[in-house]
């Protein structure tokens, strides 16, 4: 969420492997999510199954760019390959041994999509960095930042301090 900011991107959640879950853990997640990031779109599908896959190429619009961004094992080339219609994203089965998808993706991949929308594939991320994103980190953590006004010291860490507001928020 703090790159979208950073880079004022709209975002939109997928939420994927939804076959594996009961429906009502899936709505509980789903609520989960929307309440602590407002505003955004969010998507439950399922690539084994299907479900929720047409809903999100709803939101795919002619001329604008689409980037998938995630870790390594949670889908993004099978939902490329999904929703482009052409199976050319390289993907593997999940592994049998830890039940978690694998990392395949080595390179960027750009395809334009029936739509008129542009959708970019990217390798799983393992590690994130971040420079000068002060901004989108308040927009990101706009709850945090807010009770920090309150707290009692005006470099406080949020981890020890007597008087820290979201420390007591947390409580």
């Amino acid at each position: 969420m703090t790159i979208c900011n950073a880079s004022n991107v709209g975002p939109v959640i997928v939420l994927n492997k939804i076959d594996l879950l009961e429906p009502e853990a899936i709505n509980a997640i789903i609520e989960s999510v929307k309440l602590r990031i407002e505003d955004v779109p969010v998507f439950a599908i399922s690539i084994e199954t299907g479900e929720g896959i047409e809903a999100l190429k709803e939101l795919i619009t002619v001329g604008k760019t689409y980037c998938l961004l995630g870790s390594s094992g949670v889908g993004k080339s099978p939902l490329m390959n999904s929703i482009s219609g052409v199976p050319t994203m390289k993907t593997d089965a999940i592994s049998a041994f830890s039940n978690h998808g694998k990392h395949v993706t080595t390179h960027r991949e750009l395809r334009v999509l029936d739509s008129g929308g542009l959708l970019i594939d990217n390798p799983g991320m393992r590690e994130i960095g971040l420079t000068d994103t002060s901004d989108a980190s308040n927009r990101t953590f706009d709850k945090i930042t807010e009770l920090a006004l309150e707290c009692r010291f005006k470099d406080c860490s949020h981890t020890v301090e007597t008087g820290c507001a979201v420390l007591a928020a947390i409580d």
